[in-house]
């Protein structure tokens, strides 16, 4: 299989297409889907959407996932689960990705790279998240230091793993202020923000057509506001599921496509709160030659509702695009009816490793075909580190 870039991507050897996308609805810890673990949930969505696009379990050549990221990438017996599960063949190339919220992200950019160079007919990217099912809790940045001190191979090269992040977080909390310099935030409009998320999701005319609904009625997530609390919870259930072909052989199949799959960039954890976002926004954008003006929709998951409404005001801030971006002038104004249409996780909950997924399969949802022919999915990881991916209208 091809080698995964895993700075910016936009030139892609062929055009891939997202045929669609299924997910369950992300629920509370101890609610509806308490006793499925994370194998039969992913399966279960996957499987799903392979029948729904009536696609032949024998033309799945990749199957990217993540179950649960806690300490360590799930076992080859839990990914063969999945495998079994969702009916696909025993030999299909199945492999398990880490990286806490980005961890779907990134499943999506291995599924379309293999799609592009035309390694495989069709690849399925996708996560599930159990609360439920885990035995102790641990912060995602905290399970991936406790990952990297594990490879280190010794004490004392574990003992500098963590020494490290521990000065880089005093750094991180002592330049965090500056980070709001022209930028100011009140609860009032953080309320108002989840507030509006909440209404939009219950006005969202798509729930049942990509929820998949076959579990007991859920106890949904209580939407919060407090800005430095994480919205709603970092302990859901849940999981969701991407389908990718060639856009070629999807037309020649006469298949609907739901989006191109233009590009994608990652950026490291960065001290200016909504920074890292923004910057792989840029990124994407500009290797598309596209701006803010020709996306019709930005999708944005951060670990705070602060976050998520800090990085809208810093793609408008003349100030910080140029502090931070270096860059002349910002990204360009964002008019709130094209940020999280659906909600966002301030309103659908946060199941960490699926909700890239999520993201994803609401940007290109929000693709209409008018004058704008772009989606943006933005994620922010907990230990501040983000990805984007750009999605484009199907011609």
């Amino acid at each position: 299989m091809s080698p995964v870039p895993r700075q910016n991507v936009v030139d892609l050897p062929a055009r891939v297409a997202l045929l669609g996308g299924l997910r369950t609805p992300f629920v509370q810890r101890s609610g509806a889907l308490r006793a499925m673990g994370p194998a039969e949930l992913l399966g279960q969505v996957l499987g799903e959407l392979v029948a729904r696009h009536e696609i032949a379990p024998e033309d799945v050549g990749v199957c990217a996932l993540t179950l649960a990221p806690l300490l360590s990438d799930a076992s080859d017996e839990e990914v063969a689960a999945v495998v079994a599960r969702a009916g696909l063949p025993r030999e299909v190339n199945a492999y398990a990705v880490a990286r806490g919220s980005l961890s779907s992200l990134e499943t999506t950019t291995l599924a379309a790279t293999a799609v592009a160079h035309r390694d495989v007919r069709a690849a399925l990217a996708g996560a599930a998240e159990s609360g439920s099912q885990r035995h102790i809790s641990v912060p995602a940045r905290l399970s991936g230091l406790l990952r990297e001190a594990a490879r280190a191979g010794s004490m004392w090269g574990a003992a500098r793993v963590l020494m490290r992040a521990q000065r880089a977080d005093v750094r991180t909390r002592r330049a965090a202020p500056g980070a709001r310099r022209g930028v100011d935030l009140t609860r009032a409009e953080l309320d108002a923000f989840v507030e509006d998320a909440r209404r939009r999701a219950r006005e969202d005319a798509h729930e049942g057509h990509d929820v998949l609904r076959v579990f007991a009625p859920p106890s949904f997530v209580r939407p919060v506001a407090a800005d430095d609390v994480p919205c709603p919870t970092a302990e859901a259930d849940g999981a969701c599921g991407l389908l990718l072909t060639l856009e070629d052989r999807a037309r020649a199949e006469g298949r609907d496509v739901e989006a191109i799959v233009r590009g994608w960039s990652w950026t490291p954890p960065e001290p200016e709160g909504g920074a890292s976002i923004a910057r792989a926004a840029t990124r994407a954008l500009a290797g598309a030659g596209a701006g803010l003006d020709d996306v019709a929709a930005v999708e944005v998951h951060a670990t705070t509702a602060e976050e998520i409404v800090l990085t809208t005001r810093v793609l408008e801030s003349r100030t910080i695009a140029r502090r931070v971006l270096g860059s002349e002038a910002p990204l360009g104004a964002l008019s709130p009816h094209r940020v999280n249409v659906r909600g966002g996780s301030a309103a659908l909950g946060h199941a960490p490793a699926a909700t890239g997924a999520r993201v994803i399969l609401d940007a290109a949802r929000a693709l209409d075909g008018g004058s704008r022919p772009f989606a943006l999915a933005l994620v922010s990881g907990a230990d501040g580190a983000a990805g984007a991916m750009l999605l484009e209208a199907p011609r």
